[in-house]
């Protein structure tokens, strides 16, 4: 945003801890920018040589470097430009006309002719660093999302939604038939499908082909034939329907069935169940995930743009999600991020695009993100930024597992509540060592 005279202004709240390095000998520069951060809440070192700088600089709380281009030295020119090539997402402000060599033009540099107007500098550091944070947080997210289709598994890491996948690994290991208990639109078919791939990876077998949704009408003589029958919605089928459905649990050789249902039994659901042992997994509604939110509507929008690159979401685009009760679920936020993009125009989808004219979301929700202030940038940055890739981050969880268990496979698959067959698959997916290698 733009100020009279030309003066970018940037709004406090969006960046609530900014720390500065200043490379320059120079008393009088260090201590006239020194104070402008200051006023602004940020805060600033100072490195008048390398012996000064390095620590600085290797220190990760580092956001941006501001070089005196004219009155520092060439070893700290050449240090500013090695620690560009160490750290690309480093933001760095050269003042003066005459800019290092080894700095380029690129992402994260700003060359600015002087210091006379030094809230202009402010503000223009604290705008590329916001801009860097969100271009990483962005790609993080994008990491998460490969990873987990990589592996195979349904996006998430929520408590509740972790919960829900410990007890379905279980389920699949018992064997026995599903029931899915939740909201229509919370990713029940997501589960399902997770099931048939476990299951079919097991043995070979044909995926798509071997996969039937039942919606209306259920044949006992021709689902038997199929590996795995998937059931959304157990009010809508009738008493005939439900009768042919216990027909197939009967079977000898019974596909795998998952049967999905809001939780409010109806008396041919309890007739169905009476008797059988099933394994019930509760999933949960998309406002008990709002970790989730952010990864799934990156998900979402990756689907959308397909091979057209896309820039994410805003910080604030994010907290307005996360806010939000998502009454529909899956379904509703799929419709909203579709909306957004349709409006973005292939920029960074911000907070206009869901509140605006033509976005999907209430604008009282606005109101209620202005009130929580500048605490809800803090949270979902904080929150992004300890978000590791998928991937990473189970094969952490199993290797300190397995370390806490002395390799023990039994012991820390109990530990970790999940089946020693599924733990044995993660362990020759992750290329872990266990007792038995030692």
């Amino acid at each position: 945003m733009e100020a009279p005279g030309g003066c970018c202004v940037v709004n406090k709240r969006r960046i609530e801890r900014l720390h500065v390095v200043l490379l320059s000998p120079s008393l009088d520069f260090t201590a006239r920018v020194a104070t402008q951060f200051a006023e602004r809440g940020f805060t600033a070192d100072i490195a008048r040589d390398v012996d000064e700088a390095w620590p600085l600089l290797r220190s990760q709380g580092c956001d941006a470097l501001v070089v005196d281009g004219r009155g520092a030295s060439p070893l700290l020119l050449d240090l500013a430009a090695e620690a560009r090539e160490l750290a690309p997402s480093l933001s760095i402000a050269v003042v003066g006309a005459e800019a290092p060599s080894r700095l380029t033009h690129g992402t994260g540099l700003l060359l600015l002719e002087g210091d006379d107007d030094l809230i202009r500098l402010v503000d223009a550091v604290a705008e590329e660093v916001f801009a860097g944070r969100e271009c990483r947080q962005s790609a993080r997210l994008l990491r998460c999302v490969e990873d987990a289709r990589h592996l195979g598994r349904p996006l998430g890491h929520a408590p509740m939604f972790c919960h829900a996948l410990r007890s379905l690994d279980e389920a699949i290991e018992r064997d026995a038939p599903i029931v899915l208990i939740g909201e229509p639109a919370t990713g029940r078919r997501t589960l399902a499908r997770y099931v048939h791939d476990v299951t079919t990876a097991s043995v070979g077998a044909a995926g798509e082909s071997s996969f039937c949704v039942v919606d209306t009408a259920v044949d006992a003589t021709f689902l038997s034939t199929k590996r795995t029958i998937y059931v959304p919605e157990l009010q809508r089928l009738g008493a005939a329907c439900i009768a042919e459905l216990g027909r197939l649990l009967e079977m000898e050789r019974c596909p795998r069935i998952v049967m999905a249902t809001s939780g409010e039994e109806s008396e041919l659901e309890e007739r169905l169940f009476a008797g059988r042992k099933l394994s019930f997994v509760q999933v949960p509604p998309l406002r008990s995930r709002r970790e989730d939110i952010a990864m799934l509507a990156t998900a979402f929008l990756e689907d959308l743009a397909q091979d057209v690159p896309h820039q994410g979401f805003s910080l604030r685009a994010i907290a307005l999600l996360q806010l939000w009760s998502w009454p529909g679920n899956l379904r509703e936020l799929q419709q909203v991020v579709a909306a957004a993009w349709k409006l973005c125009g292939g920029r960074q989808i911000g907070r206009r695009c869901l509140i605006g004219p033509g976005g999907k979301l209430p604008a009282s929700l606005q109101l209620k993100a202005q009130s929580l202030g500048s605490h809800v940038d803090t949270m979902i940055e904080a929150e992004l930024h300890d978000i590791l890739p998928f991937e990473a981050e189970e094969r952490r969880i199993l290797a300190h597992a397995l370390a806490a268990t002395k390799g023990n496979v039994s012991k820390a698959a109990e530990a970790l509540e999940i089946g020693r067959a599924t733990l044995y698959r993660k362990i020759r997916h992750y290329g872990l060592r266990t007792r038995r290698d030692a």
